[in-house]
C-alpha cells in the first residue's frame, strides 16, 4: 500500500525549478481532514510525479467500508 502522507505546513521551504517552474513541488497519497456536521472525516488526495498545476483530475469515491488507499491499491 502507498504511504499516506500529510500536506505540508509550510511550502515556502521548497525551491521552484527555473526548467519546470509549473511542476507540483511534491507527489504521493495525502490525507486532509474536514468537519462536517461536527463529524471529522477524512478524504485523500493523490498527486502523480511530474504533475502540473491546473491540470484536470479524477474524482473517485471508494465504497461503503472500504478505506481509501485500499481501494485505490486495488482499483488499478
Amino acid at each position: 500500500m502507498s504511504e499516506v502522507k500529510t500536506f505540508p505546513k509550510d511550502t515556502s521551504v521548497f525551491d521552484v525549478v527555473q526548467e519546470d517552474p509549473r511542476r507540483c513541488f511534491f507527489s504521493g497519497l495525502f490525507e486532509e481532514f474536514v468537519e462536517v456536521n461536527g463529524v471529522s472525516r477524512s478524504f485523500y488526495t493523490y498527486l502523480k510525479p511530474n504533475l502540473h498545476y491546473n491540470q484536470p483530475c479524477v474524482v473517485v469515491a471508494a465504497p461503503e467500508g472500504v478505506s481509501g488507499p485500499e481501494y485505490l491499491e486495488r482499483s488499478h
